[in-house]
């Protein structure tokens, strides 16, 4: 083996110059195709990916938003079929000469087929004429210390409103978060002036935030703002979620996607946080 020009050749005259500048081409052509289906994954599909994660998750937060409206629609329609009624105003009027309407029309089990388990009957002064609470099987729970604190935190639930008026929202309660109407007591059709006010609620259990969470396609987890236990990073999410328009946020935890929003309550304030996990 001799030495030419800084390249050894070996006895039978093979050069490795031609053989390593072969290897600098492919390895040159090599990288010059990564970088240009880079370049094409940056332009082309990494928008069109990133477009479609955001349809899915509009898609499902659209989901979960009707799942919330199709139910408050619920509360609102029993609101006021019960509200516009002769019966309900003269029982409101003098609930001891009108004892059988409760018995008769407020029994637990048909109010439970609605998903309902707050029900609230007040005399135009915004006091309690009537009021029962019930757990997901119709069963009666005590209402210690939740009526007064309700009344008397939320005027919108007991002042005077017109006629085809309601009030609609969330609240904390000392029962849990619970979606709320309130409706103005009227004679049949709406007609006349308020008597008082008709209250319903349906309370956020697990079980019905399951059945939020099938609607929506996903896992759903609800964070109490007011929880003591509350984590860090949700505690953050209402501040975070400030000016942005799609009203949601994605990142990443524990190896899974998070997509979060927040539900306001009936003044417009930051009452839980919705957690969704894919």
């Amino acid at each position: 083996m001799e030495f030419r020009l800084g390249v050894f050749v070996n006895n039978r005259g093979f050069a490795l110059l031609p053989f390593l500048a072969a290897l600098l081409i492919l390895a040159a052509c090599a990288l010059g195709l990564l970088l240009g289906v880079r370049y094409l994954f940056d332009q082309q599909l990494a928008p069109v990916m990133a477009g479609q994660r955001t349809a899915l998750h509009e898609t499902r937060q659209e989901r979960l938003d009707q799942a919330l409206e199709a139910h408050m629609d619920t509360l609102i329609l029993m609101a006021r079929e019960y509200s516009e009624w002769d019966e309900m105003r003269a029982y409101a009027l003098n609930p001891l000469e009108n004892a059988g309407f409760i018995d008769e029309h407020m029994y637990a089990d048909g109010w439970a087929y609605q998903g309902i388990e707050l029900l609230l009957i007040l005399n135009a002064e915004g006091d309690l004429v009537w009021g029962q609470l019930t757990d997901g099987d119709a069963n009666l729970l005590p209402m210690d210390g939740l009526v007064g604190t309700l009344l008397q935190d939320n005027p919108l639930l007991t002042s005077a409103m017109g006629v085809n008026s309601h009030a609609r929202g969330l609240l904390e309660t000392a029962a849990g978060i619970a979606m709320i109407v309130s409706a103005p007591i009227t004679y049949d059709g709406g007609s006349g002036p308020s008597v008082g006010s008709f209250v319903v609620g349906s309370l956020l259990t697990p079980t019905r935030v399951q059945g939020f969470a099938e609607a929506a396609d996903t896992d759903i987890t609800l964070f109490r703002l007011a929880a003591d236990d509350l984590p860090a990073r949700i505690r953050e999410i209402p501040v975070e979620l400030e000016g942005i328009e799609r009203g949601f946020l994605t990142y990443r935890s524990d190896g899974r996607l998070c997509q979060v929003s927040q539900l306001r309550d009936l003044y417009g304030k930051p009452l839980a946080v919705v957690q969704a996990q894919y």
